[in-house]
């Protein structure tokens, strides 16, 4: 049943995917053993094109038979084909509310206005207090860092995944706003497409399943503001 699923969204799969996801998707079936590393390496490194890494992905794990949706013991074969419907639908399930009393909901925002050679980001401070107050009425303690270079914004990211109130949370707020290029956001040093750029795949590789275990199975809501202007 799982392979044919796939099989049916495979089209859909391969316009609409990302390589953030891909890359997530990745580490998840090295982890659960559907694909090994040299499988893995190959969807990484032989398929130059986003929809190449895709078809390779994909025709993987169907190529694994009728039983790759069981990933290992302890996983069934209904979590994979979950998956699918969740590509450009709305999910199959309504995630668990935790008790106002007992959760920890943490919400992150980085916000640069300052640089060094792009301009200055003006009214981005009005931003920056219209989503605290929002974010802190749905219950959650907001984090707030500004005028971060790409290697600071990593770092931050990556402390903010491994807060332990996350087990006791029951989603999380990115919201990250900055001058943007292509392929991700400017730190306060960018000159352009190629220096001081914090890229969107690390953004989801910090927070994928391999990385941020607390948060696994509840929602990550992630907005991005990269003016290109």
């Amino acid at each position: 049943m799982a392979d044919r699923m796939l099989s049916d969204v495979r089209i859909r799969f391969v316009e609409s995917v990302s390589r953030a996801v891909i890359s997530t998707l990745l580490d998840d079936l090295l982890e659960r053993r559907v694909l090994n590393e040299e499988e893995v390496e190959e969807v990484k490194e032989s398929c130059s094109k986003k929809s190449d890494q895709a078809r390779c992905l994909i025709d993987g794990v169907r190529k694994r038979g009728p039983e790759p949706a069981k990933y290992s013991s302890s996983a069934s074969a209904s979590e994979m084909s979950t998956w699918p419907r969740s590509w450009g639908s709305e999910p199959p399930r309504i995630y668990p509310i935790r008790d106002k009393a007992t959760r920890t909901r943490l919400a992150l925002i980085i916000c640069n206005v300052e640089f060094d050679h792009l301009r200055r980001r003006d009214g981005a401070d009005v931003d920056v207090t219209g989503m605290k107050r929002l974010l802190e009425g749905l219950g959650y303690k907001v984090e707030t860092h500004c005028n971060l270079n790409a290697q600071a914004m990593a770092e931050t990211l990556k402390q903010f995944a491994a807060r332990n109130e996350h087990r006791t949370s029951d989603s999380t707020f990115l919201v990250l706003m900055s001058h943007g290029v292509r392929t991700g956001l400017c730190g306060t040093k960018s000159q352009g497409e190629s220096t001081d750029v914090l890229s969107v795949d690390t953004i989801y590789t910090t927070f994928n399943n391999k990385n941020c275990q607390a948060l696994v199975g509840k929602p990550k809501v992630i907005i991005i503001q990269a003016c290109r202007g």
